[in-house]
């Protein structure tokens, strides 16, 4: 019995040592740089950050991949944006898709069959198992990094997006605008905003309620606003 659990404790701190050297990796190019690491480290973790990129969006986990944002960064071309996806338990790369030239990743979501990535004024959905894009959808267009949630709704998937000072909700199985959105914060069409100020209105940030609606929080003329809207599946307007 002795012996036994010797050997169950060597191969939990190896695979504890495995977690940790590609925990560190993924540290190590979120803050772009291999600075710090002992030098016969150094090859393994520039060849990561070449085939990974350098992280840029935040880390999702699910299951037993980590899905990520990044920028890989060579010296003879141009930078390029990446999708990638990673195996939680090693941190070897299961796949990589790049972005359009000149695209770099602004939001990601993980839903139950698709990581959906923000950029470039579109959304794309890359199918968990290999990377594969499912749909591609035009967002509105504007200077502000774009945000992703995604909502069940009934056990419907709904991806709400805030992108070109608009919030808009798309299925997440087909990438199509749901009836209603997306939803503009202007004055003259939504009465309860047009009481506030005469505008502009800047949309900040959306969050989702527990009772299933968003809430748009933003700026107009040096305050703050707040409004609600209806549920997603529902359609778009504020309350």
């Amino acid at each position: 019995p002795g012996t036994r659990r010797a050997r169950q404790a060597r191969a939990a701190m190896r695979a504890s040592c495995r977690r940790s050297s590609w925990a560190a990796a993924v540290v190590a190019l979120w803050v772009g740089g291999v600075a710090g690491l002992y030098e016969d480290q150094v090859g393994e973790f520039e060849w990561r950050r070449e085939q990974m990129g350098v992280v840029r969006g935040g880390v999702v986990y699910q299951q037993r991949r980590a899905y990520a944002l990044t920028v890989a960064e060579r010296e003879s071309e141009a930078s390029q944006g990446l999708v990638v996806a990673l195996n939680s338990r090693t941190g070897e790369i299961e796949w990589r898709r790049a972005l359009p030239a000149g695209e770099v990743g602004e939001a990601l979501v993980v839903t139950s069959r698709a990581v959906v990535t923000a950029s470039g004024g579109a959304a794309r959905a890359w199918r968990l198992g290999d990377g594969a894009m499912t749909w591609d959808a035009s967002l509105p267009a504007g200077p502000a990094p774009a945000q992703l949630l995604a909502l069940n709704r009934g056990g419907q998937c709904v991806l709400v997006a805030l992108a070109g000072n608009a919030v808009s909700a798309l299925s997440c199985e087909t990438g199509a605008a749901l009836p209603g959105w997306p939803w503009y914060p202007e004055a003259e069409d939504d009465a309860r905003l047009a009481a506030v100020a005469a505008g502009p209105f800047v949309v900040t940030s959306v969050v989702a309620t527990a009772d299933g609606r968003l809430v748009a929080a933003g700026l107009v003329r040096g305050g703050a606003w707040l409004a609600t809207l209806g549920d997603p599946a529902s359609g778009a307007g504020s309350e």
